[in-house]
């Protein structure tokens, strides 16, 4: 196995045991933040859409799984997530310090917005919910999102910080 892949391995392990084990017990108030949406973006930036494609769709199913959710779900969500942010962060020169940051803050938001429309439609379908009122269906989709987004980012770029300078620190030694 190359280096690159175990990296590759580790981090997502590592990712998707935060998720599941400590992120539920440090945010008992809903929602949690989505690091493994958050190591696939990272992923995105750093190595581009087609180098971690297959890694992504690794990520989806092994995060379906260890959530119990229906197989292929997370995998079309971040599959998509990914590609727009990928099409977008080429086109919109994300390598520009203040610019690039607003536009990384920028896909975190439409993320988290996105993210939360993704839960409640698994929701649906896990549920069954089809007599939601239109104000409860508001007041889920909108209680709680400022705060979850500027949490969701200053976590991004904390994470993002942390893998950027992983990979640096696996491409100098290999």
């Amino acid at each position: 196995m190359k280096k690159e892949n175990l990296n590759n391995l580790l981090a997502l392990l590592a990712v998707l045991i935060i998720q599941i084990s400590f992120f539920p017990a440090l945010f008992s108030l809903r929602p949690v933040p989505n690091l493994l949406l958050f190591l696939v973006v990272a992923w995105t930036l750093i190595n581009g859409f087609e180098k971690m494609f297959w890694w992504i769709i690794f990520a989806g199913i092994t995060f379906d799984l260890a959530t119990y959710q229906k197989v292929g779900f997370a995998v079309i969500f971040f599959i998509i997530a990914s590609y727009i942010v990928s099409f977008y962060s080429r086109r919109l020169s994300v390598e520009h310090r203040l610019w690039g940051n607003m536009v990384v803050a920028g896909f975190i938001f439409l993320l988290t917005v996105l993210s939360r429309l993704y839960g409640l439609f698994l929701a649906f379908i896990e549920k069954n919910i089809s007599a939601v009122s239109l104000p409860v269906l508001h007041n889920l989709i909108l209680q709680n999102l400022p705060t979850e987004v500027i949490l969701n980012i200053i976590i991004f770029f904390a994470f993002f910080a942390i893998m950027k300078k992983f990979e640096k620190k696996s491409a100098s030694l290999g």
